[in-house]
Parts: structure tokens; C-alpha cells; sequence
């Protein structure tokens, strides 16, 4: 049985470990190294701010019976540096090869309802590449869940 949850601090190891087995399969693992003391930092720090306010982030988990199979870490922030209005948006989003299928929309769903907590919320605003997955897959995931097409990533690597 797989529960949604915020992460708490005894999470930290298993986040690492998502982190770098998010980072295992995607193309930048040739060139890109975990920096294992920067995502405990990170994870710290939103599981202590867990509050829907302005500049805030939460750090939600996918728990399944022995492991944690997925995480979205997403923060509300000022949308084009103004104080009226708000967007929720992901900052790292990530289910193992092998999570339950509803894993992913499921952590969506509960980041944003925490988000809505938000009284000048707007807009949710999710971003993805396609350095893991199939980046139509992901696409169609996120329009089914309300959510419409509003640009591009573009990349270009220096190395």
C-alpha cells in the first residue's frame, strides 16, 4: 500500500538515494556528479517550512511498504516578482522506474492541494525535461491532470 506524505527529517537518507537514482538514469550522468550533503541540505530545509506562504517550499513522498518510491519538491513563490499573485511550481520531481503508476499524479494532487493554502495562489506552473523519461508521456500526464502546454525547455551544453 503506498501513502502520500509530507517528508520528515528521518526521510533524508531515502530522498538522497531517490536523488541519485534519479540522477543514474538520466543523460546527465555522464557528466554530472550528486552532491549528496547539497540534497540533505535542500531536503532540511523544506521539510522545516512546510507552510504554503510566499517563498516557501514542501517536499511530499510517495511511501510504499519498505522504500520511498517518489518525491515532488515544490515551492510557492511570487509570480513575475509581484506580491498579488502567487505560483505553485516543481523544483524536482521524480518516481523510480518501478513506483506504482499513480504515484506521480498522486504526489501532483497533494502538492497542490498544500499549495491552495496559499491565499494569493494563481497558478500552478510545472516544468520538466527530458532527461529521464519520455518527455510526451510526462506531457499527457500533466494535461490530464488540468494542466495545458505554455512553452518549451531549450538546452544547450557547453560540454
Amino acid at each position: 500500500m503506498m501513502t502520500i506524505r509530507m517528508a520528515s527529517f528521518v526521510d533524508i537518507p531515502q530522498i538522497v538515494a531517490l536523488a541519485a537514482d534519479a540522477l543514474a538514469r538520466s543523460r546527465y550522468a555522464a557528466f554530472a556528479r550528486l552532491d549528496a550533503q547539497a540534497v540533505k541540505a535542500v531536503a532540511f530545509d523544506c521539510i522545516a517550512q512546510h507552510a504554503p506562504v510566499p517563498g516557501r517550499a514542501a517536499l511530499f513522498m510517495a511511501d510504499g511498504a519498505d522504500r520511498l518510491d517518489a518525491c515532488f519538491l515544490g515551492t510557492v513563490t511570487p509570480l513575475y516578482f509581484g506580491t498579488d499573485a502567487l505560483v505553485g511550481s516543481n523544483l524536482f520531481f521524480y518516481a523510480r522506474e518501478d513506483a506504482p503508476p499513480t504515484a506521480a499524479l498522486r504526489l501532483l494532487r497533494a502538492f497542490e492541494r498544500w499549495a491552495q493554502g496559499s491565499d494569493r495562489l494563481t497558478m500552478f506552473r510545472y516544468g520538466f525535461s527530458d532527461a529521464i523519461s519520455d518527455p510526451e508521456k510526462t506531457a499527457r500526464a500533466f494535461e490530464a491532470s488540468g494542466c495545458r502546454r505554455a512553452g518549451f525547455i531549450y538546452e544547450k551544453e557547453t560540454t
